[in-house]
């Protein structure tokens, strides 16, 4: 996949597979895998599936203990057991199972299950992998439009610490807490208030028709995140 090829493509699962391991940090897979997550959130009606998500979200910032990711992820197996497996309700607790190799498939198999939740086929999953479901496509824009958002692995970006000023840090800090992105304009002035006159960074953050979530490209760089 070239990158031009990147900021075209609807099938998420393809750019998965192109995604360098070095830039493909867990915490940025795991934070793809919980934005399809809050895609779903309406149907996630059993409040231990939403825990799993918001835990999952949390612990990638080290900001819960390992005793409490257990405790949710005990929930969540309840959650998904209680009126038969869903794809939304396993989706939810891929977050929190422990040593998922999310590399290779973790984030794949939770945009599988989230795709099978949306097409009310909640027993589908395996038929998903196989390609076998009626109609099925490789393509889903707005899970593409995610891992856009979260990935640049085409035009790699040397963020100079002389753009960390503190009204840009505060406004990063402000969208990555609340999810709350629609200050990203404002985050493109305050940068280029300060030096940074990088084309792709300033059009990420301009361009409107851009979906942003935690894990975005430009915030993390901002946040010193990886």
């Amino acid at each position: 996949m070239s990158g031009r090829e990147w900021l075209e493509s609807v099938e998420p699962l393809a750019m998965l597979r192109v995604l360098p391991k070095a830039s493909a940090s867990d915490r940025k897979l795991i934070l793809f895998a919980a934005a399809c997550c809050r895609s779903i959130w309406q149907q996630l009606i059993d409040e231990r599936s939403r825990m799993a998500v918001i835990t999952a979200e949390d612990a990638v910032d080290d900001l819960v203990s390992e005793e409490r990711v257990t405790a949710v992820r005990r929930h969540s197996h309840q959650a998904r057991m209680a009126k038969g497996i869903s794809g939304a309700a396993e989706a939810t607790h891929r977050l929190v199972i422990p040593g998922t190799n999310w590399y290779l498939n973790g984030a794949a198999d939770v945009s599988l299950h989230v795709r099978c939740a949306e097409d009310g086929n909640d027993n589908g999953f395996g038929r998903y992998v196989l390609k076998e479901t009626p109609g099925y496509s490789p393509t889903h824009p707005l899970q593409a439009a995610l891992i856009r958002d979260i990935f640049n692995p085409f035009r790699p970006v040397t963020f100079d610490p002389a753009w960390q000023s503190d009204t840009a840090v505060s406004l990063a800090k402000h969208m990555y807490e609340s999810r709350d992105f629609s200050v990203m304009p404002i985050l493109a002035d305050a940068l280029q208030d300060v030096g940074c006159d990088h084309d792709d960074i300033l059009n990420h953050c301009r361009n409107e028709k851009l979906t942003h979530v935690r894990g975005c490209w430009v915030v993390d760089l901002v946040l010193g995140k990886s």
